[in-house]
């Protein structure tokens, strides 16, 4: 269990001690900040970021193929409007009607 908390960090679910190591809260050997966190700290930045809604076509819902994800990427980059609606095909981009 101390790997575990070495990775991951002390739980102090059960004040004052750790749930996993029971090691004190004030003793030297209880472990604030886990040598993974900053990465999985990075990892659910990553995952709020990038949702499945914005891998979704807006007009029919489908999932938008690599290269037509990555079209729409470059043509949002290029007008400078990151947050543009996607479309899986043209025929969804000229049938879409927004309201």
């Amino acid at each position: 269990m101390r790997l575990l908390c070495n990775l991951l960090g002390c739980s102090p679910a059960d004040f004052p001690a750790c749930a996993r190591c029971h090691s004190d809260l004030y003793s030297s050997e209880f472990v604030q900040r886990g040598r993974l966190e900053p990465l999985l700290n990075a990892l659910h930045a990553m995952m709020r970021t990038v949702s499945l809604r914005h891998l979704r076509c807006a007009h029919c819902g489908r999932f938008l193929s690599p290269a037509r994800l990555w079209h729409e990427c470059r043509l949002s980059m290029k007008w400078g409007n990151l947050s543009s609606v996607k479309f899986c095909s043209d025929d969804c981009d000229d049938s879409y009607f927004p309201f």
